[in-house]
């Protein structure tokens, strides 16, 4: 059982902002064509804040647009703004994104307004220019363009070098044309390559995958499917984010038919991939899967998964889950999407207060942090790859100090039990008792050099290697 999508979509408009939060997350993550979400999320904006009515506002950037919805958007993009500069940079920054991904039918007539918008986030303007171009190639411009960029970026191995946003928008012009190369992209999509370093398919594959699921393409789920879990997790990303897009039921067997047998990282993908499916066969085969998973991180996706469907079933499992292992941050999520759905099913038990309480302490510590990496990424002018090497030049630094810290730490503990060592008074010999006279209590610190066959010293007329000498050495 599940709940209706009717009342997630009432859920956009709720007072609770984690409630908000979890319905319009529903609609962001599946493909569904529904044209009446938007129009809820702007009166939700309306109604709570540009910056309140949702954590993120680049949740609305995938949600289906209508002439309508495009207008209230040029619209925000020429009024101003009350907030603080990182609000700000956010809030339009993912309008202007969001233009980038609406339907370019719907902006392509009013492309000069859009162009002249105040706010529009000046990243933003290439991209939309060079989508306005590419509106007028044709399939087989599309596809030479495709392979040639990538043949050109064959040597290239990371994504500074690669210019990803360029591709994809080759590869959404090619995906809204009728054309006949789908062979050639399962052809391209099923290849295997063990050395990607100088060769073109590194970029091409996944792009493949990008356009199969962009075309619905039911053929490609067979090789889409293979490439889960794939050691080249650009490739593996991508076949997931299609099988996401096709969405349809055979997706869901033929991934969950490989997964009981099947690696380690095959399970993590298709279990992420299950989150992001709304369909009725979803939550029979997660509840299937589940007695029979014992990685830590695969339970959890399939306990989200069915979170994520706002099936009934899901709640006792998510429950479960974290009442059996110590509350790690992806637990602690996996709770706050818990309280989440009760609220919006209203389902209870037992522990719903007290981990309502701690969730919203969760909730508020992920905001602090949220607001203090977004003024972090507005102080880098928006350059995400700048700020990641900051980042990672802090955290060099921090490991450095960490390590003269702690070979401070073990100098300082060698000295220390050097000077104890010093200080321990070195025991005495053990003499044997003899009565010696006219001999002081410094002479008693000296060893007694009695030889094996000498008589011994304690005056039992034995010789001293058949009487004391033999004592000692069991002593």
């Amino acid at each position: 059982m599940r709940l209706p999508e009717d009342k997630i979509k009432e859920a956009l408009l709720h007072p609770n902002l984690d409630v908000r939060d979890t319905a319009i997350r529903y609609f962001y993550s599946s493909t569904t064509p529904d044209q009446t979400l938007m129009p809820l999320a702007i009166e939700a904006i309306e109604k709570y804040g540009r910056t309140s009515a949702f954590s993120f506002t680049h949740y609305l950037n995938l949600l289906p647009q209508t002439e309508q919805t495009i207008a209230w958007v040029i619209a925000e993009l020429n009024r101003d703004f009350q907030g603080t500069p990182e609000e700000k940079y956010f809030y339009f920054m993912n309008l202007s994104r969001l233009l980038n991904h609406a339907d370019i039918r719907l902006v392509v007539q009013r492309a000069p307004e859009i162009l002249h918008a105040p706010h529009l986030d000046p990243k933003e303007r290439p991209s939309f220019r060079e989508r306005l171009e590419m509106f007028g190639w044709d399939a087989d411009t599309c596809w030479q363009a495709m392979q040639q960029y990538c043949e050109a970026n064959r040597d290239k191995n990371n994504f500074e070098e690669f210019d990803l946003g360029h591709a994809l928008r080759i590869v959404e012009a090619l995906a809204r044309q009728a054309h006949e190369y789908q062979d050639q992209i399962i052809a391209l999509i099923s290849e295997q390559e063990q050395d990607f370093r100088h060769d073109a398919r590194k970029w091409l594959q996944p792009l493949m995958a990008n356009l199969a699921g962009q075309m619905r393409l039911q053929a490609a789920i067979p090789s889409l499917v293979g490439n889960l879990g794939h050691r080249y997790s650009f490739l593996s990303d991508e076949s997931m984010f299609a099988l996401a897009r096709i969405g349809s039921e055979e997706v869901v067997v033929a991934v969950c038919d490989l997964f009981p047998g099947s690696s380690r990282d095959f399970r993590l993908w298709a279990s992420d991939l299950l989150c992001k499916i709304h369909r009725d066969v979803v939550v029979q085969r997660v509840l299937e899967l589940l007695p029979g998973e014992t990685d830590l991180a695969i339970r959890l996706n399939l306990c989200e998964a069915l979170l994520e469907y706002f099936s009934f079933e899901s709640i006792e499992s998510a429950r479960q889950l974290i009442m059996e292992h110590e509350l790690t941050p992806d637990l602690r999520r996996l709770r706050w999407s818990l309280i989440a759905v009760c609220k919006i099913t209203g389902n209870r038990f037992p522990e719903f207060d007290l981990w309502q309480e701690e969730a919203k302490k969760d909730t508020q510590e992920e905001q602090t942090k949220t607001h203090e990496f977004q003024k972090m990424v507005y102080e880098a002018g928006g350059d995400v790859g700048l700020l990641v090497k900051q980042l990672k030049a802090e955290i060099a630094k921090k490991q450095l100090r960490i390590k003269i810290l702690e070979a401070e730490v073990a100098e300082k503990k060698k000295a220390l039990a050097d000077q104890t060592r010093a200080q321990v008074p070195r025991p005495i010999p053990r003499l044997p008792n003899r009565p010696v006279s006219g001999v002081g209590s410094s002479s008693l610190r000296k060893p007694i050099r009695v030889g094996r066959n000498d008589p011994c010293p304690c005056g039992s007329g034995k010789k001293f290697k058949n009487c004391c000498m033999k004592k000692q050495s069991e002593y």
